[in-house]
């Protein structure tokens, strides 16, 4: 959200669209109405919500162009027995746009004549539309300035929304403080007691032998089995298919059971015994495939969860 903010905004903070070119040979094009309630949902006024820029021109020299917003009732009423398209799909990457038409018989009048628009731009050249959000249900109109039909227009369209980068800043900052109690608290939980704590524990008051070390968790060996063949490598990432099919469909299985486990060691405490011999066996397979794909053994793995 901040990476967007600071990229595309223009120098006047929207962001915009690139141009695009929308026509119909009804009297208007009209938008899909918009519901904007604020009600309880936003409390730092309707001003700072969001404002809206539509910036246009007519292809047509010969015509001027009308940008207007007005109540969904209202537009009704004008468009009535009026043929006109309402977009029913607007994508800009790719860029792609249907309509719904609306038929009708008669001509449609100058939307300059008409009072009820809360905003609207109209003239030659280039004009440009800005209006803050404000609660109704609302809809937005492109037209020719004298009414006519054959609309055939260019168009960006840009939003400025004041509290995107506040908000992306946040849920950065938000992000890395959950990121930092989250070291803390794998370093607390991963931290073993020393030998000595634990004899003391076990025995307090013996003494502690000062070259005692905590014990290894973990022992691993590996030794490299030769000679290795010349030519096998050629052709292992080919043999290993097999076992990445059946392998796929075993992790999502472990996925699922990774999920059930989850939930069981949160309310009982408790790995079940033959779900963790699964996930344990997946582990024990996907690591032979490994080895064997990484050119450590020319020992085919074989097809078992088994050690």
């Amino acid at each position: 959200m901040v990476w967007a903010d600071q990229t595309f905004k223009d120098s006047e903070g929207f962001l915009t669209t690139d141009t695009v070119t929308i026509e119909s040979d009804s009297y208007a094009i009209t938008t899909r109405p918009a519901d904007i309630d604020f009600e309880g949902r936003w409390p730092w006024g309707r001003g700072d919500f969001a404002t809206i820029k539509i910036e246009g021109s007519n292809n047509n020299s010969a015509k001027q162009i009308f940008i207007g917003i007005a109540d969904e009732s209202d537009v009704e009423d004008y468009f009535r027995n009026v043929s006109y398209d309402e977009i029913k799909e607007f994508r800009i990457h790719p860029y792609e746009v249907s309509y719904r038409n609306h038929p009708g018989s008669s001509e449609a009048e100058a939307p300059t004549s008409r009072t009820f628009w809360v905003a609207e731009a109209y003239g030659s050249g280039t004009r440009t539309l800005e209006w803050e959000l404000e609660e109704g249900t609302w809809v937005l109109v492109l037209m020719n300035a004298d009414g006519s039909a054959d609309v055939d227009l260019s168009v960006t369209v840009g939003v400025k929304v004041p509290w995107i980068f506040g908000v992306g800043l946040g849920l950065l900052i938000g992000g890395f403080v959950l990121l930092i109690i989250a070291i803390v608290m794998i370093v607390l939980a991963t931290r073993r007691p020393s030998v000595s704590g634990e004899m003391a524990k076990a025995a307090p008051g013996a003494p502690t032998p000062p070259e005692a070390k905590p014990p290894s968790p973990l022992i691993f060996k590996g030794e490299l089995t030769e000679p290795l063949s010349q030519w096998l490598w050629l052709v292992k990432w080919l043999l290993i298919i097999p076992h990445l099919i059946v392998l796929a469909f075993l992790w999502l299985a472990a996925v699922v059971l990774w999920v059930l486990s989850f939930f069981a060691i949160l309310f009982t405490g408790r790995y079940h015994k033959d779900i963790f011999n699964l996930v344990m066996g997946i582990n024990r397979w996907t690591a032979r495939v490994a080895i064997y794909s990484g050119l450590m053994t020319d020992r085919y793995p074989p097809f078992r969860l088994g050690e």
